[in-house]
């Protein structure tokens, strides 16, 4: 790795360091319970929840697409380091999407009575989980380097198209409970509530391009590894 990589890398592990510490603090410290929230749910503490489940569920749709850019690289220039990429994405996307909808479950309890109501952004999460645990799945199922990659990355590309139609699409054409644009609705919180909850999602936006590149360095060296074995080279 070069010199300017690593100066990049350790820049960009101290702007998540500080922009993650100052919007937990933010939310723990400083920011009172939501008049809005206390108004509809009883609760204005309830909003502290979308500190973490909006920018985990934002994140894993970006994680997803960049999965997909990964993938799409590697199917033009079958490099596989592209394929790695778009591995450690989608294992990242994943875990965000997990997340999400776990905060996303205790939420419904405290504003809506119960964990599961069937809700489409709740049934739309699910099957995102579903179709990308289906590409870790095809990646152990295929055998040869080539072939796996050659396939997952095909698959990625499919499925964030399915969770862009799963997140976006058919959201706007089914009714929810889910809270609808709470940053963009004019009166929907407060703009201290905006403010922060913009900075979460940065910092995790940051967070997440930290995870795909450790994950992506960790799923290179176990790649070289793997070649040096296959190639006599390295003895267990």
């Amino acid at each position: 790795m070069s010199s300017f990589k690593r100066q990049i890398g350790k820049l960009l592990i101290l702007l998540t360091f500080i922009t993650m510490v100052f919007s937990f603090g933010a939310v723990m410290l400083f920011l009172p319970p939501e008049s809005t929230f206390e108004k509809t749910y009883g609760s204005g503490h309830l909003a502290k929840v979308m500190f973490v489940h909006v920018p985990f569920a934002v994140v894993s749709f970006l994680a997803f697409v960049i999965a997909a850019y990964y993938g799409a690289t590697y199917l033009r220039w079958r490099d596989i380091r592209f394929d790695l990429l778009s591995c450690a994405s989608a294992e990242v996307g994943l875990l965000y999407a997990f997340v999400a909808t776990l905060t996303g479950a205790i939420w419904a309890k405290y504003a809506w009575g119960t964990f599961w109501n069937w809700d489409p952004r709740q049934v739309t999460m699910i099957v995102v989980l579903s179709a990308y645990c289906a590409y870790f799945a095809l990646r152990s199922a295929v055998e040869g380097e080539e072939q796996k990659a050659i396939a997952s990355s095909a698959y990625s590309v499919v499925a964030a198209f399915a969770s862009f139609v799963n997140y976006f699409v058919l959201l706007n054409w089914l009714p929810s409970l889910h809270p609808q644009r709470v940053l963009l609705s004019k009166g929907s919180m407060g703009t201290d509530y905006r403010i922060v909850l913009l900075l979460s999602i940065v910092a995790h936006i940051l967070l997440c391009v930290c995870l795909i590149r450790l994950c992506a360095s960790c799923k290179w060296l176990e790649y070289r590894l793997v070649l040096l074995r296959t190639r006599g080279g390295l003895s267990d």
